[in-house]
């Protein structure tokens, strides 16, 4: 009797299938193999649609065709979980058609919208689909309306990344005083504000409206100084496991609130390769009641010197009255010869105290923060 072929075990040809998720030739050609291939390969094909070689794609001509297909086809739509709508012009309607496509199974979209007359009723039903739980919103002209689209979001969201420019444009329709309970309970948000709100303590009673930070566990915020951090709601700073922010000069964030601190992630913007002592200010206020196992700073390809702050921060990392001490990472943004040795002669007592590491990747995600704020199926699918 001839024994089986390893190709007739569905559990072992999925898992195959699973590992080809950044070759979409050969996930199309799977699909053509045998009718119990066709699921799984369709599955990882269409996903993220919206993605090719883990860039978005968002060109009317890709998208027509994204819609024609998913048309013609619509029981495709099960398998899309990951969808990226731009709204860049009044006579653009592909995105229109897409949104009218809808997908029950949809828990992760990424909008960028330059106006509220275009396609507002078609976006607004794509945010309220019942198994939404990732939201990635770029406004970037901060239009006055976009609180509207606020208002529609599911209730089921659970993770917001928003960025904006002109911060001041957004609508603030909650009065300051208000007392009305939040109805989206936030576990993690990611805030890139490019300009420094006039009114910042408005920012966390109000402007975030529908969404409440009682329960967050990750808080991530590209320039720290544009946030007045003494306006954080208590029961924020109760809940925060992981801070990631980015230092640029001497500002100082207070971590002596965030008493669940575990992890956290320092981005060092530093324009002319100085280590910002605002890096350091932060790191000093950790005290022995945090129980903080990881701290990460990304270096990104900043070629730092010895100096006095270098030997400063050194000294802080390492007198740091934490136990067990924590893991100190730097995050590299490149992989060259002597990369590592250089940074290690900058921190000799974290080296001697064997809390040195250093990591090589291309943006300064941490790895919870990746797990959360990055929708996953742009980490994973390549499309």
């Amino acid at each position: 009797m001839k024994p089986p072929s390893p190709l007739d075990v569905q559990e072992l040809v999925d898992l195959c299938i699973d590992h080809l998720f950044d070759d979409p030739e050969t996930l199309a050609s799977c699909s053509l193999v045998a009718r119990s291939w066709v699921d799984a390969a369709q599955a990882k094909l269409f996903c993220a649609p919206h993605l090719t070689n883990c860039e978005v794609v968002s060109s009317n001509r890709i998208a027509l065709k994204l819609h024609k297909v998913l048309s013609t086809s619509p029981h495709l739509l099960r398998h899309v979980r990951s969808m990226f709508l731009s709204q860049t012009s009044l006579h653009h309607t592909t995105d229109a058609k897409l949104a009218q496509l809808g997908s029950s199974r949809l828990d992760t979209l990424s909008l960028q919208i330059a106006n509220t007359t275009n396609n507002e009723i078609h976006i607004g039903s794509l945010m309220r689909y019942p198994n939404l739980r990732r939201l990635r919103c770029f406004f970037p002209f901060g239009f006055s309306g976009c609180a509207r689209y606020m208002e529609n979001f599911s209730s089921t969201v659970e993770h917001l990344d928003l960025e904006c420019f002109h911060w001041e444009l957004i609508h603030f329709n909650v009065p300051i005083d208000s007392q009305t309970v939040p109805r989206i309970q936030l576990k993690s948000l990611y805030l890139n504000l490019l300009d420094k709100p006039k009114q910042p303590q408005r920012l966390w009673p109000t402007a975030l409206y529908p969404f409440g930070l009682g329960r967050l566990k990750y808080l991530g915020v590209w320039r720290a100084r544009l946030i007045q951090w003494d306006t954080i709601p208590h029961e924020t700073n109760q809940s925060i496991e992981e801070l990631q922010i980015g230092i640029e000069d001497t500002e100082l964030v207070d971590l002596s609130p965030l008493i669940h601190l575990r992890t956290l992630h320092l981005i060092l913007l530093s324009p002319n390769n100085v280590i910002p002592p605002g890096c350091r200010y932060t790191i000093a206020s950790l005290t022995a009641h945090h129980r903080v196992d990881v701290i990460t700073l990304w270096v990104g390809d900043l070629d730092f010197e010895e100096d006095d702050e270098s030997r400063q921060l050194d000294l802080v990392l390492s007198t740091l009255p934490l136990e067990p001490r924590p893991t100190v990472e730097f995050e590299s943004s490149i992989k060259k010869e002597g990369r590592e040795e250089s940074l290690k002669r900058l921190f000799p007592k974290l080296v001697a105290q064997n809390q040195f590491r250093i990591v090589y990747c291309s943006w300064p995600v941490s790895e919870i923060g990746r797990r959360i704020v990055l929708m996953p199926y742009e980490v994973r699918v390549r499309l």
